[in-house]
């Protein structure tokens, strides 16, 4: 064999093997999310406009408090991104990953429009040794079949 033939081989076995290291490692990688609370008997699948966005609010708010910045910045709405740029928002949402969120309670979803959701939810948080409460209206919207979460905006008045 010549030494043409030879680093043709080494690198399509080097390809091959990479190929095959993403792929198991997308497969073993599971959604981390937190678990949902609900406050009335409704199950989870009657308020949620589909199970997608329930995924994606559950993905979202697990990120937040994990230090997944880049992820929780894919997941913000796109007219968002273009705005502002990600070292921004990593100095407006740093400070969230210092703190543990034990649970999220869910009151109500609102439909303010067919591509627009208010979720009404009180966010338990753990900071430093004291547990605070907090009340969200957390909003999403629905671009090209996608949810995308919107935050704090004066375009969307909720």
């Amino acid at each position: 064999m010549n030494k043409k033939s030879l680093n043709f081989i080494n690198s399509s076995v080097m390809k091959l093997i990479m190929v095959l290291l993403l792929s198991a490692g997308c497969a073993t990688t599971s959604d981390k999310t937190i678990q949902l609370i609900y406050q009335s008997d409704k199950a989870s699948a009657t308020i949620w406009p589909d199970k997608k966005m329930e995924k994606q609010f559950s993905k979202y708010w697990f990120n937040r408090f994990s230090g997944e910045i880049q992820a929780n910045y894919a997941a913000e709405y796109p007219y968002f991104r273009e705005r502002v740029s990600f070292p921004k928002y990593q100095t407006y949402v740093q400070h969230a990953e210092k703190n543990a969120l034990v649970n999220m309670e869910i009151f109500q979803i609102r439909y303010v429009s067919d591509y627009l959701v208010a979720v009404d939810c009180l966010a338990t948080i753990q900071i430093g040794s004291k547990i605070e409460k907090v009340s969200i209206i957390d909003r999403w919207v629905l671009v090209d079949e996608e949810w995308f979460h919107v935050i704090r905006d004066p375009l969307f008045r909720i």
